[in-house]
């Protein structure tokens, strides 16, 4: 299980873990919003029913994360 993860100047660090288990270190600025992606709420440019945009890359939403992305963005 390798993690790929994307930093704001677009260099990359691929790390072995689980998602679960770097959600557990991270703080609130971040979120799940598929099986396999997190995101940090604070570089979020848009917002539909399906995709959050970063950056100009879409991140799918999945069902089962949705509602709570929706809540946390109403929040901020």
């Amino acid at each position: 299980v390798y993690i790929e993860i994307v930093l704001k100047d677009n260099s990359t660090l691929v790390v072995r873990g689980s998602l679960s288990n770097l959600m557990e270190n991270l703080n609130h600025n971040f979120i799940r919003t598929h099986r396999s992606y997190i995101v940090n709420t604070g570089y979020l440019n848009e917002m539909n029913k399906s995709s959050v945009k970063i950056n100009d890359e879409l991140i799918p939403i999945g069902s089962k994360y949705k509602e709570e992305l929706i809540k946390r963005i109403n929040s901020i």
